[in-house]
């Protein structure tokens, strides 16, 4: 779809803390750095306002008419942050616009994608409608393995956000981690510090400190991207799931502080004391998130967004599912079918028809061979076309496709390549995925373009595409 302004809609400030501005603003710089015009609108105190004076990011108050204070024409899209946002403005601007809403946001049921990237739908399925696990987390890359904890504690770090609440904590928190590691150095960072709080700053103090106490927010998951092992504090109900998710993967321990009471703090700082268990925490963090999650969430939902509209043919039809899975000895005759259609040899790079012998010996070759992938799409259960994936070099791939002349016309080129180009990401680890395509073959090429792919080289009779996975450099 064109890139043009996206509107990040959330608030911020000392009543609710800045983590919806925190976790928003890696996103918007994956969106600016692949050409989106980002701004920012709500209404911003406190750390949340400090964060987007030094992100220096565009930000707007919301207008007074419009769902959510925004109007369709002012936006391309829209990512939405929000968790008391009313139902019928939500479904208003999800019609009107590409939407996504971040986690536990509101969203419109059936309408627009949500970004679920906690912890505890680690290795779920994304679909159409959802980008599901940590793989999505839009978390700051330079957080990614920054941290480098010893093996004795000498330092802390003490962050609870920007809420005021979180921030009149603080000497309670500080006091128990003096109990059970005197003489340990504390540093703050987040709200209640001064009135500058730097969460801007935390990327300069994670590499020197040893354990961390966190409030049991978006934060929890940079500290364990980072290394960082410590105890995460639920102080909203909201967190609960976080502290919870924390300490079933092993990143950090968890503890519920809801009533205030911080009774289960000491005893969780000192199992801390255990080297071995920091540092099996520190390793689950590093594996947990590698800091390439706001990438990899801008890259799908353009492509998402972007396929969002069926053709009237598709509409009629119920715009059906689609999902990919891998191909079989029993897919031999289709294939074959599919690969002598006089259509697809038109726009095949070789023009002759295939032998049904050297077919079967191909697809044998092919389903023993683990470096790549051979997949069947399939739409509502029905065989509708083909991707292959080709490794071609460390974090390199091609990827070919075919739809079934049956399934033409209802523009599943493109959602078989991004389905496919996010299977590649997952499952072959790649950074670049290359596609070549005859210069006459305009459908194909459209395809590719919708599915997040931008031309690389143009010659007289071929267009390579690629698509980057990860921001170059």
């Amino acid at each position: 779809m064109p890139r043009g302004p996206i509107a990040f809609r959330c608030d911020g400030g000392r009543l609710i803390g800045a983590g919806h501005v925190g976790r928003c603003l890696p996103l918007a710089r994956a969106f600016s750095e692949r050409g989106w015009q980002v701004a920012f609108v709500g209404r911003y105190d406190g750390l949340a306002a400090q964060l987007l004076c030094d992100a220096q990011v565009n930000s707007l108050h919301p207008r007074e008419d419009g769902p959510l204070g925004l109007h369709s024409e002012d936006w391309s899209a829209v990512v939405l942050d929000l968790y008391d946002a009313a139902a019928a403005q939500l479904c208003e601007l999800a019609h009107s616009l590409p939407t996504a809403s971040i986690a536990e946001s509101r969203h419109c049921p059936g309408v627009g994608i949500v970004v679920d990237y906690h912890l505890d739908r680690a290795g779920e399925e994304s679909s159409a409608r959802l980008l599901a696990g940590p793989r999505y987390a839009p978390i700051d890359p330079h957080f990614a393995a920054l941290g480098s904890p010893g093996e004795v504690v000498a330092s802390a770090l003490v962050t609870v956000g920007g809420a005021q609440r979180a921030g009149e904590l603080l000497p309670a928190l500080i006091g128990e981690l003096e109990r059970a590691f005197p003489g340990v150095l504390v540093r703050l960072a987040g709200g209640g510090v001064d009135p500058r709080p730097a969460r801007s700053s935390l990327i300069d103090i994670v590499p020197n400190i040893d354990i961390a106490v966190s409030a049991a927010g978006f934060t929890a998951y940079e500290l364990a991207c980072a290394g960082i092992p410590g105890v995460v504090v639920a102080l909203a109900e909201n967190q609960r799931r976080v502290a919870r998710a924390c300490e079933h993967a092993g990143v950090a321990l968890g503890i519920d502080a809801l009533d205030g009471s911080l009774a289960d703090l000491g005893p969780a700082l000192r199992r801390l004391r255990d080297a071995c268990l920091r540092s099996r925490m520190s390793r689950a963090g590093r594996t947990a998130f590698d800091g390439r999650g706001a990438a990899r969430a801008a890259l799908a939902l353009e492509q998402r967004w972007g396929l969002d509209r069926p053709s009237p043919r598709a509409r009629r039809a119920g715009h059906a599912s689609l999902c990919l899975r891998a191909a079989r000895a029993d897919d031999a005759k289709r294939l074959l079918v599919w690969r002598n259609d006089p259509v697809t040899r038109r726009f095949s790079f070789d023009h002759g028809e295939v032998s049904r012998a050297s077919h079967m010996e191909w697809l044998a070759q092919r389903l023993d061979d683990s470096s790549g992938a051979l997949w069947i799409a399939e739409s509502d259960g029905e065989p509708v076309g083909q991707v292959r994936a080709d490794v071609l070099g460390p974090e390199l791939v091609e990827i070919h496709i075919t739809v079934a002349p049956a399934a033409r016309g209802q523009r599943l080129a493109a959602r078989m390549i991004a389905q496919a180009s996010e299977r590649i990401d997952r499952e072959l680890c790649a950074n670049v995925i290359l596609a070549r395509v005859l210069a006459c073959n305009e459908a194909s090429l459209a395809a590719f373009r919708r599915a997040g792919f931008d031309e690389r080289e143009r010659h007289a009779h071929e267009v390579v595409l690629e698509r980057r996975l990860t921001p170059p450099g």
